[in-house]
């Protein structure tokens, strides 16, 4: 059996290195912080687990839609764009493709006004009336 290094032998940092965070819990994080933000806005919620389409959640109030892609650290490309747009283009007037953009502590949302990198506005909840 070999003998445990002593402190003396490692690194100057003793510590064990530390793991990185599970990516895709890194998103579910952001993802909850935009549902409960919503949720507290009056809206109801749906989540799409493990999502590969174009809206990881859909939020429902009387006469608004929001479709919104959840991202962690940039946004969405410019074909994310297009898909989302799409989407929400079967909802004329009513449905709202949004980007939330995290980290969960300072997430934003941006209302998209096209498939550019540019074509967003900042929004907040109850800006499209009911």
């Amino acid at each position: 059996m070999r003998p445990r290094p002593t402190p003396d032998a490692r690194d100057e940092d003793s510590s064990p290195p530390r793991r990185p965070a599970n990516t895709a819990a890194q998103g579910r994080r952001i993802e909850w912080a935009a549902r409960d933000y919503l949720i507290l806005n009056g809206y109801e919620v749906v989540r799409a687990a493990a999502s590969k389409g174009p809206a990881d959640l859909v939020a429902i109030k009387p006469g608004q839609v929001l479709i919104i892609n959840v991202k962690r650290t940039t946004a969405p490309g410019p074909k994310e764009r297009a898909a989302l747009l799409r989407v929400a283009s079967h909802l004329p007037g009513i449905a709202v493709p949004l980007v939330a953009l995290g980290p969960a502590s300072r997430l934003t949302f941006r209302l998209l006004t096209g498939c550019e990198a540019s074509a967003w506005v900042p929004w907040t909840a109850d800006e499209v009336a009911a």
